[in-house]
């Protein structure tokens, strides 16, 4: 028998644990064949190992799945158990496990490096902002100061999608 423990979900660039308990139901003592795999590649690393095991005996197996830097919101990749006994051929069992890449919401903004100008005067500071996320987002861009100058505009906003970068 293998149980899966709950569907999970990640941001992008982070690792999870996926765990299953495979169990003996047997009433004899028994080798388990053991697999996992994904739909994905996102596993660190594939599993095909044996587990001994008494009559209703079990036993925790697990590994780590990273979601990718590049996934999108959404994506998802199954993550497949599979046991078969080695002395009843009959007696096999599999689930799977849905691990589920989260939406990031990130910026980077440029540094306006230093300036001075005399008062009173107009200066330009251009300032690029990047959507660093994986899904679109809307943006609002406010200046302050500790002179207590007026800046114009006070507030831009910006809509990005994943990747795009706007003044």
């Amino acid at each position: 028998d293998v149980l899966k423990e709950p569907d999970t979900s990640a941001l992008p660039g982070q690792s999870v644990t996926v765990g299953y308990w495979v169990k003996n139901t047997g009433t004899a003592f028994d080798s388990l064949r053991v697999r996992l795999s994904d739909s994905l590649g996102w596993l660190e690393s594939t599993m095909d190992s044996t587990v001994r095991l008494n009559p209703f005996d079990s036993v925790r197996v697990s590994r780590s799945v990273v979601v990718p830097l590049i996934a999108l919101p959404g994506s998802m990749t199954r993550v497949f158990a599979r046991t078969d006994s080695k002395s009843d051929t009959s007696a096999l069992d599999t689930t799977s496990t849905s691990v589920v890449a989260r939406m990031l919401y990130a910026i980077a903004i440029s540094d306006p490096g230093l300036d001075t100008t005399l008062s009173p005067a107009l200066h330009d500071i251009n300032v690029w902002v990047k959507n660093t996320g994986n899904t679109a987002n809307d943006i609002a861009v406010s200046a302050t100061n500790d002179s207590g100058w007026s800046v114009q505009p006070a507030v831009v906003n910006l809509n990005l999608t994943s990747g795009d970068s706007g003044i």
